[in-house]
């Protein structure tokens, strides 16, 4: 069993990264789960990388089989990898890509041999942090999400919230509810990755006009954010990208399982802005749906 790892940075400590990442010491008789670095990837986004392993293009400039290829690759995307870490990626979370970002080190390397050895599974990496070091590889901040639909804060009898909370929850746990074939279970989560925020304004414009302000307040995102309103149900969950740190405003809609994703892929690095405008709308599974979901 190998894992590839993309030297998307060009960086020239690869050989390095890859010996840190197979450096186990208690190895014993088990067979080295080699890590292999593949290099020569310029002007291509991680997306890019990502569908190039799908494809399995490596076969073609590597000669290397795909057996114990397929369901992970690792890219270095960011420097330094001391304080981004690198992005372990999955191939297949039940129908989509998934990312996160791990520091580079043994641990991680036996992490991934135990996912390759199914001896674990991606879910349960994506919601443990063992070590203080992985936790702050983890988004640093959660995300707004506004509602504009004032009825919503009344009790949703079956979940005990109200309406709005209830779509929060579903909304974080869109992907894991695949995984469960929709049997509900939010006690495990690592944290929250939104905030729901209401009657903070009245409209759009005035969200936006409030949003660093309230960014700040509450410690959260300052540039993305986003917002229930009256489309949601056939138009999806509205995601909106402010006017700063160098960016353009822009907003799109997104609905399915993999909408709640969005901005934590962002953040993580598997998607930029561009790339989550563009992504495929994946319809729920008869056992996942529900009224309150995306």
């Amino acid at each position: 069993m190998s894992t590839l790892v993309y030297n998307l940075a060009q960086t020239e400590t690869i050989d390095q990264i890859v010996d840190a990442l197979d450096a186990d010491p208690d190895r014993g008789s088990r067979p080295s789960f080699q890590f292999k670095a593949i290099e020569n990837f310029p002007h291509m986004s991680v997306r890019d990388v990502v569908r190039f392993h799908e494809n399995k293009e490596y076969e073609k400039t590597t000669h290397l089989d795909s057996f114990g290829f397929e369901d992970y690759c690792l890219i270095v995307d960011r420097l330094p990898v001391e304080k981004h870490g690198i992005l372990v990626v999955c191939l297949d979370f039940d129908g989509a890509p998934d990312a996160l970002r791990m520091p580079v080190n043994v641990e991680t390397g036996m992490a991934l041999a135990s996912l390759q050895e199914f001896n674990t599974d991606w879910l349960e990496n994506r919601e443990v942090a063992v070590t203080a070091e992985e936790a702050a590889l983890r988004p640093d901040h959660d995300f707004a999400l506004y509602n504009l639909i004032p009825e919503f804060d009344e009790k949703d009898e079956e979940s005990g919230l109200n309406v709005f909370e209830a779509i929060t929850r579903r909304l974080e746990s869109g992907m894991e509810l695949i995984c469960m074939k929709g049997k509900e279970n939010y006690s495990d989560r690592l944290r929250p990755m939104y905030v729901g925020i209401t009657g903070d304004g009245k409209d759009l414009k005035q969200i936006k006009a409030n949003h660093v302000a309230v960014a700040k307040e509450k410690g959260l995102d300052s540039t993305f954010f986003a917002v229930l309103d009256s489309q949601w149900k056939k138009e999806g969950l509205l995601f909106v990208r402010l006017a700063i740190e160098g960016n353009d405003e822009d907003q799109f809609r997104h609905r399915g399982p993999k909408t709640g994703e969005l901005l934590c892929w962002i953040w993580t690095g598997l998607l930029n802005w561009e790339e989550a405008k563009a992504e495929v709308i994946m319809e729920w599974p008869q056992e996942a749906q529900h009224p309150l979901a995306i």
